[in-house]
């Protein structure tokens, strides 16, 4: 795992993101926590799993039986910084996150 310099966890490490291009579309996805966002382009796809990180995060954070329901999962930490940090920033923070994986389904794609 990357650390920053006060040794805490990179955000970009605690989101697992991953992207699907089909026919169809483009599937974006937090796969670790099951939080998928769908398009018609990737931007469209980044767009709407912001969305539904944010609609996560609010019910994660005002529900303490949702937090409860998620069978020992301790998204608290991640979700606080994800909300605290500027919107515009938020879906940057993913997309850095879906670039590394985005250049190996490009080339299986393209093979």
């Amino acid at each position: 795992m990357k650390t920053n310099k006060n040794s805490e966890t990179s955000l970009t490490d605690l989101f697992d993101t991953k992207i699907v291009f089909t026919e169809k579309g483009v599937l974006a996805s937090v796969f670790n926590w099951e939080i998928f966002g769908y398009g018609e382009t990737y931007e469209n796809a980044m767009e709407d799993l912001v969305v539904e990180l944010r609609d996560y995060a609010e019910d994660y954070l005002g529900d303490k039986d949702f937090q409860n329901a998620r069978n020992g999962e301790s998204h608290l930490g991640a979700l606080e910084r994800f909300v605290a940090i500027p919107e515009s920033e938020q879906i940057e923070l993913l997309r850095l996150d879906s670039e590394k994986f985005m250049d190996i389904e490009l080339k299986a794609i393209n093979s």
